[in-house]
């Protein structure tokens, strides 16, 4: 169930004594709200992941969709879609799939230009699919296939999204459990904006932002772990 900004904002505002909004604005806490959710999907780009079928244009150099923050990475080769460059299985002449067909691998464009120099100029054929893809985190929104992609090949991409930070948006852009992180980076603004002789407030701000901070890490970590192999690659069973 999506968390709704107005929950969040009102969450706030009880946590603050603030109910009328007479020192924190509903607008400016609504704002504030979008603030932690940009922070989140820069710091976390999988919080908003999208995995779509993306449309190429011809050329090697494709770039994500319009709501796209950065690439996560390119899936594969789409399996079955109409136009899909066509699977070559390399046993006794025959066409068809097989278990590494999907796959495209990812290089750097230094080591493609020294070791695969070729498919820099080389355009897919019919019988030929995607096999590698650069991509230079300076250029989040950018990247390139080989060998060259026709105009509408489509391509699995995995990318993150920029969640919507407009008026209209009800929900925030993200999954539910970021919800607390983000109402302590609200509460850690919060505060900051509010300044005492005692520093008591300031005290408050670290303190949110600090547990804003550990909620992020602990989600990184979880992410790590998550990604560990848990088996090893052969079956070593008599």
């Amino acid at each position: 169930m999506a968390v709704a900004i107005a929950d969040i904002v009102s969450r706030v505002a009880v946590q603050l004594g603030d109910e009328d909004h007479d020192v924190w604005f509903s607008d400016e806490l609504t704002q504030w709200v979008h603030d932690a959710q940009r922070h989140i999907t820069l710091l976390v780009p999988g919080a908003t992941a999208k995995s779509v079928t993306l449309r190429c244009v011809a050329g090697p150099r494709q770039q994500i969709p319009d709501d796209g923050a950065r690439l996560i990475r390119v899936q594969g080769n789409t399996p079955t879609a109409d136009g899909a460059p066509e699977i070559i299985k390399n046993v006794d002449d025959r066409t068809g799939r097989n278990s590494y067909a999907h796959e495209i691998a990812r290089f750097t464009a230094t080591f493609q230009a020294r070791n695969r120099k070729l498919l820099y100029g080389q355009q897919r054929t019919a019988t030929q699919q995607f096999s590698v893809y650069t991509y230079d985190p300076k250029s989040p929104q950018l990247f390139w296939l080989y060998p060259a992609a026709l105009d509408q090949d489509p391509v699995d991409i995995v990318y993150s999204a920029i969640p919507d930070t407009t008026e209209a948006a009800v929900n925030i852009g993200l999954p539910d459990y970021y919800s607390p992180l983000i109402t302590d980076y609200v509460l850690s603004r919060c505060y900051g904006k509010e300044t005492t002789l005692d520093g008591h407030s300031a005290n408050e701000r670290d303190y949110y932002y600090k547990r804003y901070e550990d909620g992020v890490k602990a989600k990184l970590a979880a992410d790590e772990i998550s990604q560990q192999p848990t088996s090893t690659p052969f079956d070593t069973r008599e």
